[in-house]
């Protein structure tokens, strides 16, 4: 039985991606649903094979109507027929730079997030080519931070939208920019608060699939006494799911050792806006691309550079007190409940298996944090995996920065593996 739940928004930069989940499934497949978008995100999870085993197995699991249903998604996005290839941007406007003008050639709608008070993300809708909407947000940080933020996300096996980054000061960035204001009258030259900052390159990315964790508890805060205890077993179990579970954790042991201060590591709430969550049944028979998952967006590093007191105590209680971190989301989940309805937190709070799923993300993000932080103490390069296409601004290959970065990253590795004991 698949789960509903709702929409969020965020304190500091506008949410990127938002949508609501497709009946049933939820799976990695470019489709529209109630005039919102899901498409696939950079992470290998999204293929899977559709042997007869597997076919037997999903009609076994699914019934023949949604096994019919997955499939014929997954062909349309792998090699669009003729009734699929209408109205889309080119397939490699993710991968390649577009032909002067083509973004106005191909761009019928431009819209801004309904997420956040601030920021510059962007939905452009395509009116021809292969792919159908595509994401823009204006940034006013470093590419090569955003990019290096995603890398070791993926390397710690957290998917992450495919994105290219684009120089405002090129020729597409400018037909970009032109794009937004002739199509729906946004200047993305400037970016932030009150678009107080210049922008400094512009992330050209995927939908991502889901809505965001914020979104989710509002919605499961959503509805008369029956359907909110309804929606609280069903959240409760969302998040007890072992996907889940390992990807929060791995998420968070990741984003405390870069350093990332806009998602877990903040004081106070979480952003719980910056993490996408794919609503799908809870089964462990089912293949893992087809059950829930998250996807992290928005995210950011602090290296190179000096660490600073928060950073390190952050590190430390990432070693000893996961606890801190794990609490600190929950928190700002009920923060999004009691928003909504009071009663809702209350249920999410009291109910029977509250502390089996919060010891259960402790336990997942322990796991995570002795993981990654053991790369520290093997002799050689920091490992470093490359994000799904990391760019430069320029669309040349991003590198990770040699020496003071590799240092660095494995300085805080060794850190929390210390404070680990």
């Amino acid at each position: 039985m698949s789960r509903n739940f709702g929409h969020s928004s965020r304190t500091r930069q506008s949410r990127v991606n938002s949508q609501t989940p497709r009946e049933e499934l939820q799976v990695p497949v470019a489709k529209r649903t109630n005039g919102l978008h899901v498409s696939q995100v950079g992470h290998s999870d999204a293929h899977f094979e559709t042997s007869h085993s597997m076919i037997a197995q999903l009609q076994r699991t699914l019934g023949n109507r949604a096994t019919a249903r997955l499939l014929v998604g997954a062909a349309d996005a792998n090699e669009p027929g003729p009734a699929t290839r209408i109205q889309r941007f080119p397939s490699a406007v993710l991968e390649q730079p577009l032909k002067k003008s083509d973004w106005k050639k191909y761009t019928k709608t431009v819209k801004k997030s309904g997420e956040g008070v601030s920021g510059g993300a962007f939905f452009f809708g395509s009116k021809s080519g292969s792919v159908k909407d595509v994401v823009v947000k204006a940034e006013d940080g470093s590419a090569s931070n955003t990019d290096t933020a995603n890398a070791l996300l993926a390397s710690a096996g957290v998917p992450v939208p495919k994105a290219r980054n684009v120089s405002p000061s090129e020729t597409e960035g400018q037909d970009i920019i032109g794009t937004a204001q002739k199509r729906g009258g946004y200047d993305l030259n400037l970016t932030g608060m009150e678009n107080s900052y210049p922008t400094t390159f512009l992330r050209v990315m995927s939908v991502a699939s889901g809505r965001s964790l914020s979104s989710t508890a509002k919605k499961a805060g959503t509805g008369a006494f029956e359907t909110l205890a309804r929606n609280t077993d069903q959240f409760i179990e969302l998040l007890m799911s072992g996907n889940i579970r390992q990807q929060l954790g791995n998420m968070m042991a990741a984003d405390t050792i870069s350093g990332n201060q806009d998602r877990v590591m903040k004081y106070g709430l979480a952003n719980i806006g910056n993490i996408m969550i794919t609503d799908a049944p809870v089964r462990n028979n089912l293949p893992r691309a087809l059950g829930p998952r998250i996807t992290a967006i928005d995210s950011e590093v602090s290296m190179p550079g000096g660490m600073t007191g928060m950073t390190k105590e952050a590190l430390v209680q990432l070693g000893n007190d996961q606890a801190v971190f794990v609490d600190r989301l929950i928190e700002s989940i009920l923060y999004f409940l009691n928003e909504t309805n009071p009663q809702a937190g209350q249920l999410f709070q009291n109910h029977p298996k509250y502390g089996e799923m919060r010891e259960g993300l402790i336990s997942s993000l322990k796991q995570a944090a002795r993981k990654q932080a053991s790369l520290g103490i093997i002799s050689g390069p920091a490992p470093l995996a490359p994000s799904s296409n990391p760019t430069s601004a320029n669309n040349q290959p991003a590198q990770a920065t040699e020496g003071k970065f590799e240092a660095e990253l494995r300085r805080r590795r060794r850190i929390v593996w210390d404070a680990l004991g």
